[in-house]
């Protein structure tokens, strides 16, 4: 992409920091390197497609104390151990006119409501999720697991554990080795002097990406890495199953460097919305 003239309104900026939700455009993720955004700021974000009745509120999510075997289980039915200690972070969450915490169908309280933005006391900030779908190859070989992690925990847990955003992503990376994922999941973390971006593809597998500074990248519903070189160790952290999985089992596809091809590897066939909004949001940012 050309690099045209520099990027935000103070509007857009004002979407990035807190999830904004949009019926019209569904679930879609951008990105703004410094060197394109028109103060020298990087920004990241998501709008939301789950209501426009459902209400944001901010709140601060205090550092936390747990005893030894204290254990966390949230709504989909994922259940960690706690850390002898937590960091203090915000989030946003539906507010409580809306629904105080998720219940199921009786009306019974399941866990706490979802926590989807938020940056924490070191200065490490979330973005969670873009929903996405892996192909049926994937599917076959490595499943989604019950009971795996899911979007309702990722903004909770990581920035109640990680000083900086690699520390973030290698311990959501983590927790995907040992449990397994219950989505598939895009999502952003960033402080300071980075930001990375993270695909959740399968059951067990994922990669992450550092985030260069001279890009802008718009993400509706959909994978969209290509050729990634996973023994680059300073800019990708990547499951150890990623190119092996898909090699055993026959579907792995490379692009012209021999390194895998994370979309047409893992990805299912984009949909005619999430392409409609791709085109619009890179035709919105660079017409040319």
């Amino acid at each position: 992409m050309k690099k045209g003239k520099k990027i935000l309104s103070a509007a857009l900026a004002t979407m990035l920091v807190f999830s904004a939700t949009s019926t019209s455009l569904a679930c879609t993720g951008l990105y703004v390197g410094e060197e394109q955004s028109e103060n020298g700021s990087t920004y990241y974000g998501r709008s939301e497609d789950l209501s426009d009745n459902s209400t944001k509120i901010l709140g601060i999510s205090e550092e936390k104390e747990y005893k030894e075997g204290t254990t966390y289980t949230d709504a989909d039915g994922f259940s960690t151990e706690m850390p002898d200690k937590t960091y203090r972070y915000t989030y946003v969450r539906d507010s409580k006119e809306f629904t105080d915490q998720p219940v199921d169908q009786d009306g019974n309280v399941v866990g706490q409501a979802y926590g989807e933005v938020g940056v924490n006391e070191h200065g490490v900030g979330m973005t969670a999720t873009v929903s996405t779908y892996y192909n049926d190859y994937a599917k076959l070989v490595d499943p989604l697991k019950d009971g795996g992690l899911t979007e309702v925990s990722l903004e909770s847990l990581t920035l109640g554990n990680a000083k900086t955003a690699r520390e973030g992503i290698e311990f959501v990376a983590k927790i995907l080795d040992k449990y397994g994922a219950g989505e598939n999941n895009s999502l952003m973390i960033g402080d300071q002097n980075e930001v990375w971006h993270m695909d959740i593809l399968s059951g067990h597998q994922y990669v992450a990406v550092r985030m260069p500074k001279d890009k802008v990248v718009v993400q509706p519903n959909m994978f969209q890495m290509r050729g990634i070189d996973i023994n680059d160790k300073e800019n990708v952290i990547a499951s150890k199953g990623l190119v092996s999985l898909p090699e055993e089992y026959g579907f792995i596809k490379r692009d012209e460097n021999g390194n895998i091809d994370i979309t047409r590897t893992y990805a299912r066939e984009v949909s005619k919305g999430s392409a409609s909004r791709y085109w619009q949001g890179l035709n919105y940012i660079n017409p040319e």
